[in-house]
């Protein structure tokens, strides 16, 4: 693949999931959603993928163009620990998302609660966590336990898969159980605790119809964050796979545009998150749909042919006379 050819293709993936985050932030911040409890895991995993886009994806675009990235420079460092982050941001993000939702459905009395400004507090505090051990995970890197390396296709930068010696093993080994196995087995456990207490037959949700009306949304929301974890998981273990066969044999298994596949099929996975929401959740797909249409007719009524139109229309009005005028009150016309 030409550095041209791969550039258009970075170009075209950036645009596309650029836009799906932000739809996916807009959507989550409207009025409808805004007392949804578990709305903001759901933004701040759309914030982390677009902190992994935005440093991965333009560098990628300049570097298969001028051929300039070096190893060991502070833009290397600097956008290898940015891509990190945000990868683990999203994984820790959904498995503190699936603990939150067992929290929420596993007491009657959590469920009726309507949001208080002491639990959108909680809720600030649990995501402010989240990005501190996401950016502590990652800077040992930075701080020399191990090291951000180019990676062979030289057009990002990563933590070293291919170290031999001790310390960067070490470190390779924290990484991948603190941001990868830690996040999937609270993820396990958790949607095993909602799996049985969704079959509980102990429950009984006749009494009380809001009660069974939440635990039905609860059931539909964890179907919809079990996917995008399944999407993400099977996104991130070709990558996952090369690296760790990479560390064992002491180098990338690939050189060159073959490099590219494992990670840039894992960075795909946030293209799927927004797909993923709008399948199964049917107020996301209302206001997806609400967002389009409100584009399109902004679209239609800037458009010199919308313009048009609508002096026609006005032009077309009948112009008031004195008996119209008089029958019209001043309340009216206020």
């Amino acid at each position: 693949m030409t550095g041209s050819v791969f550039a258009g293709f970075v170009a075209v993936v950036f645009v596309f999931r650029i836009v799906s985050q932000i739809v996916t932030i807009l959507i989550f911040q409207r009025n409808e959603n805004r007392h949804f409890r578990l709305a903001p895991y759901f933004i701040n995993t759309a914030i982390s993928n677009l902190i992994l886009i935005l440093s991965s994806y333009p560098l990628a675009f300049v570097a298969s163009l001028s051929h300039n990235l070096h190893e060991g420079t502070f833009i290397c460092d600097f956008t290898g620990y940015l891509v990190s982050v945000g990868s683990a941001g999203a994984f820790v993000t959904m498995a503190v998302l699936t603990f939150e939702i067992y929290q929420h459905v596993s007491s009657e009395a959590n469920i009726g609660q309507a949001i208080e400004e002491e639990k959108q507090w909680k809720t600030f505090k649990i995501l402010g966590a989240i990005w501190i051990y996401s950016c502590l995970c990652l800077t040992p890197p930075l701080v020399g336990w191990s090291s951000m390396t180019l990676q062979s296709d030289k057009t990002n930068c990563a933590p070293n898969w291919v170290t031999q010696d001790v310390k960067g093993l070490s470190y390779l080994v924290f990484l991948t159980t603190s941001v990868f196995i830690i996040p999937m087995a609270v993820t396990g456990v958790y949607f095993y605790k909602l799996y049985r207490y969704f079959h509980n037959t102990d429950i009984n949700v006749t009494s009380n119809p809001s009660f069974a009306y939440k635990l039905e949304h609860y059931k539909v929301t964890q179907k919809m964050v079990f996917a995008a974890i399944t999407v993400n998981a099977i996104c991130w273990s070709p990558y996952a796979i090369y690296s760790l066969a990479s560390s064992i044999k002491g180098e990338e298994l690939s050189q060159g545009a073959g490099s590219l596949i494992p990670s840039y099929f894992g960075k795909v996975s946030a293209i799927f998150n927004p797909i993923v929401y709008w399948i199964f959740n049917t107020r996301f797909r209302n206001t997806s749909w609400k967002i389009a249409c409100c584009c399109l007719h902004n679209r239609i009524a800037n458009s010199p042919a919308g313009n048009e139109a609508s002096r026609t229309a006005h032009a077309s009005r009948p112009a008031p006379t004195r008996e119209t005028a008089r029958e019209t009150s001043p309340v009216q016309l206020a």
